[in-house]
């Protein structure tokens, strides 16, 4: 699948009622929490990388080594002038909202389809 392709359908998911959070790489019902080392198949929600791995079934660390997350770290960078660390950081920042997080998985697209990714 090609990249934008699967970062519109992250943006999709979030916006068809899957949750996102703030503060762990995501959940499972019951509230158990997922670290980086865990499976994200049957998380209930995820921050942005959780997303992420969620979606390509890699783990946290092969996430960051993905051109996917280059292309959500330059939306990060372009849409909101962010002069932070990553996508962790940016994601859990106090008053981070959900619409925030799908606006930088559609710019991500963007900017990946116009790359011919």
């Amino acid at each position: 699948m090609k990249t934008s392709t699967r970062l519109r359908r992250i943006a999709a998911q979030l916006e068809a009622g899957f949750g996102w959070n703030t503060g762990w790489y995501g959940f499972l019902k019951g509230n158990y929490k997922l670290g980086a080392s865990d499976s994200f198949k049957k998380a209930v929600s995820c921050c942005t990388l959780g997303l992420l791995s969620r979606s390509l079934g890699l783990s946290i660390d092969d996430v960051y080594r993905s051109k996917h997350y280059e292309f959500v770290l330059r939306a990060i960078y372009a849409l909101y002038n962010y002069e932070g660390s990553g996508a962790v950081s940016w994601n859990d920042q106090a008053g981070r909202t959900k619409q925030q997080v799908i606006a930088v998985f559609k710019a991500a697209a963007t900017l990946a389809e116009s790359e011919g990714k």
